[in-house]
């Protein structure tokens, strides 16, 4: 039986991928229909995946902290030299997401946030976010604003600058899943504690004036992931207790 940890899916849906742990990679995609399992050597943890807008580019970072693109060619996916780079040491999971035009790729370890060219695999910026470790990071739809969260803090920032917009802290655990509404004026969290079963809530944020708009509580355990419906009026969680819940978004 396999164990992913991270999935990404582009927004129609055709291609999609799963990490986890022993190198493991799984891609499926239609054209060709068939299904990739592709295992790094050394079989290290893949922490995180992200996939470009046209699922031609999957990059994922390991648990060392060395990033990768993977070429989804129509043969096979293929990874070269050129293509791994490094983005940091850290004991949470590392954040890594394209932009919406699929040039930029983000990422987001410990206190760095940073930006990187998808053709050279070059840093073109990057700034401190805090002191503390960063747990969880979520870029809105339209690639111009960056959320990160540090324990309790969930902090705004301008991706083409790293300039500081707003901070929001929030009662109870630390963030273990984001993201911000289709329309970038909300921003859900999920919040728990991996190790034990602790009743876990949902916090959802106005993004734009910075503020705590609702708690949903009901799960049980962590919240490892939260995703909102297309026109935003829904949200849908899952959790460590095995269980997904939906909710209703006030407007």
């Amino acid at each position: 039986m396999s164990i992913f940890l991270n999935f990404a899916m582009t927004k129609d849906g055709r291609v999609a991928a799963w990490s986890g742990f022993w190198g493991k990679l799984d891609i499926r995609r239609p054209e060709p229909a068939n299904r990739l399992a592709y295992r790094l050597t050394n079989r290290p943890t893949v922490a995180c995946v992200a996939l470009s807008p046209d699922g031609k580019l999957l990059a994922f970072v390991r648990e060392t902290g060395e990033a990768s693109m993977l070429d989804l060619a129509p043969d096979y996916p293929r990874v070269t030299p050129e293509r791994t780079f490094r983005v940091g040491t850290t004991k949470w999971p590392p954040y890594v997401e394209f932009t919406p035009d699929g040039t930029r790729l983000v990422t987001y370890v410990e206190t760095e946030a940073a930006v990187w060219n998808v053709e050279t695999l070059k840093q073109e910026a990057a700034w401190k976010t805090g002191e503390l470790g960063g747990t969880m990071a979520a870029l809105s739809s339209d690639g111009k604003i960056l959320a990160t969260a540090e324990g309790s803090y969930v902090r705004f920032w301008t991706l083409a600058d790293g300039k500081p917009l707003g901070v929001v802290q929030m009662p109870g655990a630390s963030s273990r899943a984001m993201r911000f509404s289709p329309d970038g004026r909300r921003l859900a969290v999920g919040t728990g504690n991996y190790e034990q079963l602790y009743p876990s809530v949902i916090h959802l944020i106005d993004a734009e004036r910075f503020q705590l708009v609702k708690t949903f509580a009901g799960h049980k355990g962590a919240v490892t992931g939260v995703a909102f419906s297309p026109d935003g009026r829904t949200l849908l969680s899952v959790s460590i207790d095995r269980s997904a819940r939906v909710w209703d978004v006030p407007e």
